[in-house]
């Protein structure tokens, strides 16, 4: 999933960082609008998947990055939520 990296790279400031929330103890890093980028492009995934199960997979996918972006902006840290894709 390298568009995923190459979306990050793009984000990141040249020179100014003063806005960027260090990781740690299991706090997320990523701005919640790069969250909800991704869970819109697994909701994309999901529309035109050819089959029920691709179609499951990528909703569940959508679904842990918009809680992602929730758990983000709440600054809960990782293990506050399940956001287990396998649930």
């Amino acid at each position: 999933m390298d568009f995923f990296r190459k979306k990050m790279d793009d984000e990141r400031p040249a020179a100014d960082d003063s806005h960027v929330v260090a990781a740690g103890g299991g706090v997320l890093s990523i701005p919640a609008r790069i969250y909800r980028e991704y869970a819109d492009e697994f909701r994309e995934l999901a529309r035109t998947a050819t089959n029920g199960h691709q179609r499951a997979i990528y909703l569940k996918m959508a679904n842990t990055w918009a809680g992602a972006a929730i758990q983000f902006e709440s600054g809960l840290e990782t293990s506050d939520l399940n956001l287990s894709a396998t649930q």
